[in-house]
């Protein structure tokens, strides 16, 4: 389930915005490892 999420928000930041995927990949790591997903 994380690995789909992460494919979709890679795909969404490569189209909007790719100078910030990587940050933002690294927050939602961060988030999803807070609630244990």
């Amino acid at each position: 389930m994380e690995v789909f999420y992460e494919f979709i928000l890679r795909v969404y930041c490569m189209i909007i915005n790719p100078s910030l995927s990587k940050g933002v990949i690294k927050k939602l790591k961060s988030i999803l490892k807070v609630f244990g997903i």
